[in-house]
């Protein structure tokens, strides 16, 4: 075993012990609410298992996926960012934990799992950002992550009924500042939010047929999280009366008006839903992804037989799972590519073509 393997295993060793103690305390934060009643969850869409559902059962489902997807892909960003998030959906019941710096990490993840949510499914599949977009997506996922910081740390109130439950950091005692910054910051998420969706949808329409196959899942649930996630926004938002913010307008409060009361009690269960089919959507294109690693395999060793042998072009589409794929051979001669039967062919320059050259011998 050489050094980087051993230093990837020895960094994995370490994430699945601090996930471990971050989950042995997220229990006892449990144990601390409950125990005060419905009280706990005063400032929640619904008491009880709903609660219990979302962040406990989404942040281990989030974090058993990463685990798995870290461990097979260790150079794609994607799976320790799944269980950052895992460990965000987790962290915001520390706030019951009678010790100041627990409180404060639970302060710090409000609101952090929308905004990492949405930048995985920027990331996802290789790990990176394509174009100047999603470059400025992530940028902007930064500044709500930071503007999230400001607010935990001028938020001077801690949990009534746990007198030690309070916060480590506090720059500010004043209540209009707490309430103007979080209302600063769920405007912009909304607007974060209708700016990822585009960006999906262009996406996916922008995509080649087997591209569509293997991220169609993931996007359809998490344009429906980001769906569920504005309109919690709004809700949550625009509950509050005007009278509370001092300096900035309620923008989304009139909106409020225009929702069905039910929608108050229907939409968290449509946004747990959702949740759920996100890291299942992975773990579903991480198989898929294994299957086309088979297929590529069987392929090279079809391509070794010299007996009964189908035609490249046949192979490679069933192969890749792609019926519209084309072959194209550079024709010396010619000075120009030509088709496997060697008739002329003009290499598509349109965007719903994606060419790849294969330089050398």
């Amino acid at each position: 075993m050489d050094l980087a393997e051993l230093r990837r295993r020895r960094g994995y060793a370490m994430a699945l012990a601090a996930f471990a103690i971050l989950a042995a305390l997220t229990a006892v934060g449990w144990i601390n609410a409950l125990s005060f009643g419905a009280a706990a969850f005063r400032d929640r869409p619904a008491p009880g298992l709903i609660n219990i559902v979302y962040d406990v059962g989404g942040g281990l489902t989030f974090a058993l996926v990463g685990f798995a997807v870290w461990w097979r892909r260790p150079g794609n960003a994607t799976g320790p960012l799944m269980v950052v998030i895992g460990a965000a959906l987790l962290s915001p019941i520390l706030e019951w934990v009678p010790a100041p710096p627990l409180v404060t990490l639970g302060q710090l993840s409000w609101g952090v799992p929308s905004v990492l949510i949405g930048a995985l499914l920027l990331l996802y599949p290789s790990g990176r950002t394509r174009s100047r977009a999603e470059l400025a997506m992530l940028i902007g996922a930064v500044g709500l992550l930071s503007l999230g910081v400001v607010h935990a740390f001028v938020t001077p109130l801690g949990k009534w009924e746990c007198p030690d439950c309070h916060s480590w950091i506090v720059l500010s005692y004043d209540e209009n500042v707490s309430n103007d910054t979080w209302l600063v910051k769920n405007q912009l998420l909304a607007v974060w939010g209708l700016l990822l969706a585009a960006l999906l949808a262009r996406r996916w329409l922008r995509a080649s047929p087997p591209t569509r196959r293997l991220m169609t899942p993931l996007w359809i649930s998490g344009v429906a999280f980001v769906a569920v996630m504005l309109v919690e926004v709004i809700l949550n938002t625009s509950g509050y009366l005007p009278r509370l913010f001092s300096t900035v307008p309620n923008v989304i409060g009139a909106l409020r008006l225009q929702i069905p009361p039910e929608m108050w009690t229907s939409m968290p269960w449509v946004g747990v839903a959702a949740l759920f089919l996100i890291p299942l959507a992975l773990g579903w294109g991480q198989i898929r992804l294994r299957w086309g690693q088979v297929a590529v395999s069987a392929l090279a060793v079809e391509l070794s037989r010299a007996d009964r042998r189908q035609p490249l072009i046949d192979s490679l589409r069933r192969a890749l799972g792609d019926p519209s794929l084309d072959l194209a051979l550079w024709s010396r001669p010619a000075r120009a590519y030509v088709t496997p039967e060697g008739l002329p062919l003009v290499v598509p320059v349109s965007p719903d073509r994606v060419v790849t050259r294969l330089d050398g011998e």
